[in-house]
């Protein structure tokens, strides 16, 4: 695990989740320690941070960033931050790029294979679910990776799709992986962990929330080549991942 991985935490606790200034503090600092050893000048030097942003990051001990690597090494999760190779390309390209991402299995070279998610509501009709379970199937078999995000109904489908096609399958979450929430899908979580990959910008532990999905939908559209909805309403989550798409 590289030395810029703690501070880009140290970042997220200090700015929050889904910022714009992370790919600018990205571009601006080679060596972004600096930024921390800098103290309050550095900070009000870049430019970019607000003084809430200041007085919060100043308050922030390392300490914080720390505890999360050591709880995501016990759960053998793999920590990757914006300046690293391993981080994908075409995530970096958005403008609120995440500073860091977790992830349990093993993450596919996306910039180097074919990607589609398939996404939709958790209250999908019968052939809802029948159509998105043969996008998984057949996606896999033309050697796709299919993203979705793991909730109930149409997702649960695709996913089962792709694994029943022994495809790959990138779930990307909206809480920390470890994170007890739709447990239901528990087996099929683990399930994808072991042939493709979970995927959260949320640290380990960090609770599910109505504002968290719609951030969520941005790295599944950052990640795929296209969207398909299977099946949803006009104001859905689904929605917001093609708008996301779109841009």
């Amino acid at each position: 695990m590289k030395k810029s991985t703690l501070y880009y935490i140290w970042l997220t606790l200090g700015i929050g989740f889904c910022s714009t200034k992370v790919r600018y503090i990205h571009k601006l600092y080679s060596d972004i320690s600096k930024l921390y050893e800098g103290s309050e000048q550095e900070l009000r030097l870049c430019g970019v941070f607000t003084e809430h942003e200041i007085d919060k990051l100043l308050k922030t001990d390392l300490s914080a960033a720390e505890a999360i690597l050591r709880r995501s090494e016990e759960l053998n999760f793999k920590v990757y931050d914006i300046s690293m190779a391993e981080y994908p390309d075409r995530l970096r390209q958005i403008p609120d790029a995440p500073a860091v991402i977790y992830v349990s299995g093993e993450l596919p070279d996306f910039d180097s294979i074919n990607s589609v998610a398939i996404v939709g509501t958790r209250k999908a009709t019968v052939y809802g679910i029948k159509t998105a379970m043969n996008l998984g199937i057949n996606l896999s078999k033309s050697g796709f990776a299919v993203i979705s995000g793991g909730a109930l109904g149409i997702d649960c489908a695709a996913h089962k799709g792709v694994l029943q096609a022994k495809g790959t399958a990138i779930c990307v979450l909206g809480c920390g992986i470890d994170y007890n929430y739709l447990m239901e899908n528990k087996d099929l979580r683990d399930a994808v962990a072991r042939t493709g990959a979970l995927v959260s910008e949320y640290p380990p532990g960090h609770p599910s929330s109505s504002h968290n999905f719609p951030q969520r939908n941005r790295i599944i559209s950052a990640l795929s080549d296209g969207v398909v909805v299977v099946e949803a309403p006009i104001k859905s989550g689904s929605m917001i991942t093609v708008d996301f798409a779109l841009k």
